[in-house]
């Protein structure tokens, strides 16, 4: 997938699940874990216009403004909606594009506006955090996209998103599959083989540390990797205790 390509915008196009529906939000929760750069694209420059009322690009309406930047940092519509409910606003959708925008058109991410609740995430393992970026529907794809658009490694852009969901319960740029339309990859494939092998996070610390990895997840897929090509794995102490 190309990581400046713009969303999908036909009626094909994946929904989001609903983080706040799994009880992952602490509200009232306003947060972006990233001020997100604008992007260039056609869909994003039609919906400005439609905005606007013109194909100037910049609005001298403070509203329309804040719309544009909401639209430019890779929200949807679809996100203001998600957006409203895990706020707890009552406010329709253009309402909440003005607001998130507002933060953003300013160079503040949103975890920082004044209603934030940027603690959702704090105490969370990474691992855990990458869990719950697969768990709520997001693919390796999906982390590649996000990887560039935040100038992060792959590794890093899971954990990113994963907090990103805990804290804000959206993610810009891509969008969560649907039950039974997710076919995992390589990576997500070798993190499931090292679970069901009946692994944990523990046994990955030390598969890390013995293999000079620089992180746990990378372990993990070198495990899984092994482990699903019929390989055993070596005898670490304290892998399997």
């Amino acid at each position: 997938m190309d990581p400046n390509a713009a969303p999908d915008p036909g009626p094909a196009r994946r929904n989001r699940r609903r983080a706040a529906a799994a009880g992952l939000i602490a509200l009232p929760v306003v947060g972006s874990a990233f001020v997100l750069p604008a992007i260039a694209n056609a869909e994003t420059a039609t919906a400005a216009a439609a905005f606007v009322g013109t194909t100037d690009p910049v609005p001298t309406d403070p509203d329309q403004a804040a719309v544009l930047a909401y639209l430019d940092a890779g929200y949807s519509y679809q996100d203001s909606l998600d957006l409203a409910a895990i706020w707890g606003l009552d406010l329709d959708p253009y309402g909440v594009k003005v607001k998130a925008g507002s933060s953003l058109e300013g160079g503040v991410p949103l975890k920082a506006s004044a209603p934030a609740d940027p603690t959702a995430a704090d105490g969370v393992a990474d691992e855990r955090l990458v869990e719950l970026f697969f768990e709520l529907g997001y693919t390796g794809e999906d982390a590649e996209v996000l990887a560039g658009q935040w100038g992060l490694s792959r590794a890093e852009a899971k954990v990113a998103a994963g907090r990103e969901l805990k804290v804000v319960g959206v993610l810009p740029f891509v969008d969560a599959v649907e039950e039974g339309e997710y076919v995992p990859g390589p990576d997500d494939a070798a993190v499931a083989a090292f679970f069901d092998a009946g692994h944990d996070y523990d046994d990955a610390v030390a598969l890390a540390a013995h293999w000079g990895l620089p992180e746990p997840f990378d372990a993990k897929l070198k495990a899984g990797g092994l482990l699903r090509s019929g390989t055993a794995l070596p005898a670490v102490p304290g892998v399997g205790d």
